[in-house]
C-alpha cells in the first residue's frame, strides 16, 4: 500500500475527533485533516525537510490530488503548520502507535534519533551526532524491529536524546537503545513501564 493510501485510510474525521485540540485550526482549503494528512505522509516517507517535501510534491502532483489538495502549499506554509499543530500531529502519531501495538503486540521497542540538517531554518540549533557538528533538528523515534514508528518527538539539534526518551517509552517485552539514552531517570521510567508489560495488549 502506498503512503498516501495509508494516510487516507487512517486519518479520518473520526480519528480527528479523538485528538485534543487547542483551538480551531485551519482555513478554507487547508483544514486540520488536510494538514495532518500531508505531515503524516511526509513522516511515513521520511521527508523531514520542508524544501524536500515541496519539491517531492511538485514532482508528484498525483499525491497532492490523492491527499485532497487542489494546489501545492509552499515551504513557509508547511513550516507554519508544523509549528501550529505540533501537538495534534504528536497525538495522531501516538494514537497510531497505540493501535499498531494493540493489533501486533511487538516484542521489541528500539530507540534512536535521526539528525535533520537544515542550515537555513532560523529555528535550527547546533547539535552533534556520530558524524560531528550540524545545524538543524532531531527526530527521536521508538520503532519496532520492522522499523514501524510507535512514538516520535521532534526537537532542535541541541536536545540530548535522554531528555525526551521518557516520552518515547512504550510497553514492550524487550527494548534497546544506544548510549545516548543511558540515564538513571530513563532506567527508572523503563522499569515502571516494564512492570506494566503483563497489561500490554
Amino acid at each position: 500500500m502506498k503512503a498516501e493510501e495509508v494516510v487516507n485510510e487512517i486519518i479520518t474525521s473520526d480519528l480527528i475527533d479523538r485528538i485534543p485540540k487547542r483551538r480551531k485550526v485551519g482555513r478554507k482549503g487547508y483544514n486540520l485533516e488536510l494538514r495532518l494528512k500531508l505531515l503524516v505522509y511526509a513522516f511515513l516517507k521520511g521527508i523531514h525537510s520542508n524544501r524536500a517535501l515541496v519539491l517531492h510534491l511538485q514532482n508528484n502532483p498525483q499525491i497532492l490530488t490523492a491527499l485532497g489538495f487542489k494546489s501545492c502549499p509552499g515551504r513557509r506554509t508547511i513550516d507554519r503548520w508544523k509549528k501550529s499543530i505540533d501537538e495534534e500531529l504528536h497525538a495522531i502519531i501516538t494514537l497510531l502507535g497505540d493501535k499498531y501495538i494493540e493489533l501486533n503486540n511487538p516484542e521489541w521497542s528500539i530507540y534512536d534519533s535521526t539528525p535533520i540538517k537544515d542550515e537555513q531554518d532560523e529555528d535550527g540549533k547546533i547539535g552533534y551526532n556520530s558524524e560531528g557538528m550540524f545545524k538543524g533538528f532531531k527526530l527521536h523515534l521508538a520503532v519496532d524491529k520492522l522499523g514501524i514508528p510507535l512514538r516520535a518527538e521532534f526537537t532542535t539539534a541541541n536536545t540530548h536524546d535522554c531528555k525526551v526518551a521518557d516520552k518515547l517509552l512504550v510497553c514492550t517485552k524487550k527494548s534497546c537503545a544506544d548510549a545516548g539514552y543511558d540515564s538513571k531517570d530513563l532506567k527508572k521510567s523503563d522499569r515502571i513501564i516494564s512492570k506494566q508489560t503483563n497489561n500490554c495488549p
